[in-house]
């Protein structure tokens, strides 16, 4: 188990190296390894008495119209040819743990009315998305981080403008900051990674949560020219 606050850089290295380790060659598509970061995320980081740390953990890759699954094709606008569709997901809720059963959220669009979460996470991750995106707000930073370890942060989720759904999801689930990671890929798609976390994540934690990020892009570029879905 990987309490944040208590765990030093190394150790999420180390974890980070071992999650790779275990899923690299075992899995089937790009989705089965998605939904697999997405479980251990969830079960392995854990608060001071035991529960998880995050509400909601979830992996969303760039694709095409073409390469969406055949049932997101028909919940989407098909002259829209850029979307982040939803890979693999696991959360508190036994509906958040099958991407089937998401609601609203399977696939999102990108462009100029993509949601102010999508727009903050690409610009603090430093990702081309293939679309013209709105500008940067003002008041969004950019996290100092190294080419492999850029991370997306929201300190403070609630009211937060870059994150949705303040009554359905951020106030009853008491959801305090949240954490992301994301990059692209050689095939020059992408990956974006969001934690939903219960407790408050601070800037040099958000930080320190950024030492899987090579761990998290290597994994899944290793499936990125394999099968999309799982099925």
């Amino acid at each position: 188990m990987m309490i944040l606050t208590q765990t030093d850089a190394a150790a999420l290295t180390q974890y980070g190296r071992a999650l790779m380790e275990a899923h690299r060659t075992n899995r089937t598509s790009f989705e089965d390894a998605a939904q697999a970061i997405t479980q251990a995320l969830y079960q392995d980081f854990v608060i001071e008495d035991g529960s998880p740390m995050f509400a909601l953990v979830r992996v969303y890759r760039l694709t095409s119209f073409d390469e969406l699954a055949s049932e997101l094709k028909g919940l989407v606008d098909p002259a829209r040819q850029r979307w982040m569709a939803l890979a693999g997901t696991w959360g508190a809720e036994p509906a958040w743990c099958d991407r089937h059963q998401s609601q609203g959220h399977k696939a999102l669009n990108l462009g100029s009315d993509q949601s102010p979460m999508v727009s903050a996470s690409i610009h603090q991750l430093g990702m081309d998305v293939g679309v013209d995106i709105p500008p940067a707000p003002l008041d969004l930073p950019i996290p100092e981080a190294t080419f492999m370890t850029r991370y997306f942060h929201i300190e403070h989720a609630l009211g937060s403008p870059y994150i949705p759904a303040q009554d359905g999801f951020v106030k009853p689930y008491g959801i305090h900051s949240v954490v992301g990671l994301g990059s692209n890929f050689a095939s020059r798609s992408a990956y974006l990674l969001l934690g939903f976390s219960k407790t408050h994540i601070d800037q040099a934690n958000a930080m320190k949560f950024s030492q899987l990020a090579p761990y998290v892009s290597t994994l899944l570029a290793v499936y990125d020219a394999r099968s999309l879905w799982a099925g």
